[in-house]
């Protein structure tokens, strides 16, 4: 198979079998390049099945954004594509980013990315078809935000049509944990900022129910049925602990 000339970004804490179907499906690319957090040892013996380098990141990671600006400086290859160590790139979609590497029309592209979610894949929502800036020169993007982290663009973003398959959530209870985990590093992200108590009794009491309705009604969540309807309900609590993580944060003081 003739590889793509680009660099695809492999960010990762742990090896099983979600990571390692990433690290299959990136072998499409000319190079791989596999950020490690603690699992260096892990990931090493995979060699024998794949090609790809290693970044090693040590330190827990609560910057999201300088590790994918820390990753860029090592791709080998002036296109780069993120991928998540949950994400599969769609075997539909090879020719396509074959294209757009080979024959640029844009400094950036946004790409598809479908949650698949308790082995449905959701196409309403919050989480159906998102459309997210993942591919791009590497000298044109530069991410921003500790958490959720979204990519800067010096130069013109197109839409594209490359669908990135997204297994993030093989049970409830391993998405709540992740709800809760990530729900207190934004909390702790704004809480370097000033907010009044009213303000945040008032979003607590208002975000979460209305990030439970818009995404059942205006984005459509109820369309995908019983899979749509958990989906929102974990996003609204992932709003609600936000809002009880940052009073806890600001206002209360811990002997």
């Amino acid at each position: 198979m003739t590889k793509i000339p680009l660099t695809i970004i492999l960010l990762t804490n742990r090896v099983d079998e979600r990571f390692e179907q990433a690290l299959a499906s990136a072998q499409c690319a000319a190079d791989v390049l596999v950020v490690a957090n603690h699992v260096e040892d892990a990931v090493q013996p995979l060699h024998t099945q794949y090609d790809f380098q290693i970044l090693t990141w040590d330190e827990p990671i609560t910057d999201f954004s300088l590790v994918r600006n820390t990753a860029l400086t090592h791709a080998k290859y002036d296109w780069v594509l993120f991928l998540d160590s949950d994400e599969v790139i769609d075997p539909a979609s090879l020719a396509e980013l074959t294209q757009l590497v080979t024959t640029p029309t844009a400094a950036a592209y946004g790409i598809r990315r479908c949650d698949v979610f308790l082995g449905k894949e959701l196409e309403y929502g919050e989480a159906g078809n998102q459309l997210v800036v993942r591919l791009g020169k590497r000298t044109a993007l530069k991410f921003s935000g500790t958490v959720h982290e979204v990519a800067d663009v010096a130069g013109l973003v197109k839409p594209s049509s490359i669908k990135i398959l997204h297994y993030s959530h093989p049970s409830i209870h391993e998405f709540i944990s992740k709800v809760a985990l990530y729900a207190d590093q934004v909390a702790t992200e704004r809480a370097a900022k000033p907010i009044s108590f009213k303000r945040l009794l008032f979003e607590l009491i208002v975000y979460p129910p209305a990030k439970f309705i818009y995404g059942l009604i205006f984005q459509g969540g109820l369309v995908d049925g019983w899979h749509g309807v958990v989906y929102a309900a974990c996003m609204s609590l992932h709003s609600t602990l936000v809002r009880i993580y940052l009073y806890e944060k600001v206002f209360i003081k811990h002997s």
